[in-house]
C-alpha cells in the first residue's frame, strides 16, 4: 500500500478481509451485511435454487427456509344446497396451511368474491358471493384452490 508519496509501505490488513502475499483478497464469512448491499441489488437470479420442484421460500419467524411444494390442488363445480357454501376435507390440510382461492365469474359484469370462512386441521370452508345490483349475494360458482404446506 502506498504512502503519501506513493512509496510502497508494508501495512497489515485489518477488518473483514484477508489478503495473501500474492494479493488475493478474501472477504470474511458473514462480513457482507444488509446495510452493505445497495437496495434492489439482490435479484431472483442470485437466490439459491430449491432442492425440489415447486418449493417456496417462507419466513419461519427467524429465517427464510424452503418449504414443501403444493400439497393439494382442486377444482369445485357449482354445487346445490346452501348457496355458495363449500367445505373441503383432506388429511393434508393443516391448521396453518396457506390456502389460495380463485373463483370464476358467474354473470358477466357482476363482481364475484370467495372468502375463506374457516380453517382447521384436515378441513377448510369457503363462501362465494356474487354482487347483484351492488348487493353481495351468496351464490354457487365454480372455484379452484391450492393448499401449500406451512
Amino acid at each position: 500500500i502506498g504512502d503519501a508519496a506513493n512509496t510502497a509501505q508494508e501495512v497489515t490488513i485489518s477488518g473483514d478481509a484477508t489478503m495473501t502475499n500474492a494479493g488475493v483478497l478474501t472477504i470474511e464469512d458473514d462480513a457482507v451485511t444488509t446495510t452493505k448491499i445497495l437496495d434492489a441489488n439482490v435479484t431472483l437470479a442470485k437466490l439459491v435454487d430449491g432442492t425440489t420442484n415447486g418449493q417456496l421460500m417462507q419466513w419461519n419467524g427467524t429465517d427464510w427456509v424452503l418449504t414443501q411444494q403444493i400439497l393439494l390442488k382442486g377444482q369445485e363445480a357449482a354445487a346445490s344446497g346452501t348457496a355458495g357454501a363449500y367445505t373441503i376435507n383432506d388429511p393434508l390440510i393443516a391448521a396453518t396451511s396457506i390456502i389460495q382461492l380463485t373463483v370464476e365469474e358467474n354473470t358477466p359484469g357482476n363482481p364475484i368474491m370467495i372468502q375463506l370462512t374457516a380453517q382447521a386441521a384436515t378441513t377448510f370452508s369457503v363462501q362465494v358471493y356474487e354482487f347483484i345490483a351492488g348487493v353481495p349475494t351468496a351464490t354457487n360458482a365454480n372455484w379452484h384452490y391450492t393448499v401449500i404446506a406451512p
